[in-house]
């Protein structure tokens, strides 16, 4: 039989979040932990996954959307390491409705080993940091987490039922969880996306205007009407999935220049509309030191903001130096539907 799990998933922002924390332990302790942020609320085994989808689509339909407050950090001794949220309304609920379908369904043969850790007055939610690890990982990554742990607000985005050992995602059994948002008049968003510009290869040849010791970064504004911010960004995705379609091309220097989004920031509702054509696309760019690494820029990119009186000067160099490294103005490419 395969192992299955239901989970809640997040909005992109705080996926973000975590998955910067489980970067930083992978790094910190040489491992290699790739499972997305999530809070599992059921597992099962079974050989028949097929009656589960129909009870899934009807559970799926009264789950709620709310935040989570991750708190502090935990461990389950000897393995994992895991971010403890506050026990809220939402989780207890969104728990409460899936145990009420997973007892209706799973049969004695289907129970998994840690079945009844996740029952009621049993179920301890975590979002994993780090597993499979051994006691002298454990006391490393917990010293390095508490260093600059700050509490992060999640919000609760999805539902899934997924494979585990290895963890698959299965597309058809992931549901967005509605909103009242949902039916609602469609409003103006803002999603704020930073890009990497990759410049690979030997240039054909040098000028003034060419350098070899600076990265570049794009920060864009991309204006939405969206019915909630989980729309907004959900359109965000689609649009920067198309741009990087596109694939390299050569600058004028003969170097192949590539974009890759690095995070998705924020996301505002606005009181003003976009033009007719989506999105809308306010756009900069910053020129950084090579030895800055992306996780340092994303952390401090306020610091490469340029001072008011040399803003128009700057303008204009960056006009025309973004004209030399991508060979190109980054243009409303498409409409998105």
């Amino acid at each position: 039989m395969k192992n299955y799990a239901v989970i809640l998933k997040f909005d992109k922002r705080s996926e973000n979040q975590i998955q910067k924390l489980i970067h930083k332990l992978n790094k910190e302790l040489g491992v290699d932990y790739l499972i997305p942020p999530h809070i599992t609320l059921g597992v099962f085994q079974t050989d028949d996954l097929d009656k589960y989808v129909d009870k899934f689509n009807i559970y799926s339909r009264k789950l709620r959307t709310g935040e989570v407050i991750f708190a502090s950090l935990g461990q389950f001794v000897p393995k994992v390491i895991y971010l403890a949220p506050l026990m809220n309304e939402v989780l207890l609920y969104n728990h409460s409705v899936i145990s009420e379908m997973l007892e209706d369904l799973v049969g004695q043969d289907e129970l998994i080993s840690n079945y009844a850790h996740y029952q009621k007055d049993q179920w301890q939610p975590h979002c994993t940091l780090g597993a499979k690890l051994d006691t002298k990982k454990m006391l490393t990554g917990l010293v390095s987490m508490v260093k600059d742990f700050k509490p992060i607000i999640g919000k609760i985005k999805s539902v899934s039922i997924v494979e585990g050992e290895p963890y698959l995602e299965l597309q058809a059994l992931s549901k967005t969880i509605r909103t009242k948002s949902d039916t609602h008049q469609l409003s103006t968003y803002s999603v704020k996306v930073i890009s990497k510009i990759i410049v690979e290869g030997s240039p054909e040849f040098t000028d003034k205007n060419y350098s070899d010791d600076i990265n570049y970064y794009e920060e864009q504004v991309l204006l939405f009407e969206a019915n909630s911010s989980d729309d907004a960004y959900e359109k965000a995705e689609r649009y920067m999935a198309k741009v990087m379609l596109i694939g390299p091309h050569k600058n004028i220097y003969g170097q192949t220049v590539r974009y890759e989004v690095l995070e998705y920031v924020d996301c505002y509702e606005l009181f003003e509309k976009p033009s007719n054509q989506e999105p809308e696309v306010y756009s900069s760019m910053y020129f950084v030191p090579k030895e800055v690494s992306d996780e340092v820029f994303l952390s401090n990119r306020f610091n490469y903001y340029i001072d008011d009186e040399e803003q128009d000067k700057h303008d204009k160099w960056e006009d025309s130096k973004r004209k030399v490294i991508l060979n190109a103005e980054f243009e409303k490419l498409f409409k998105i539907r």
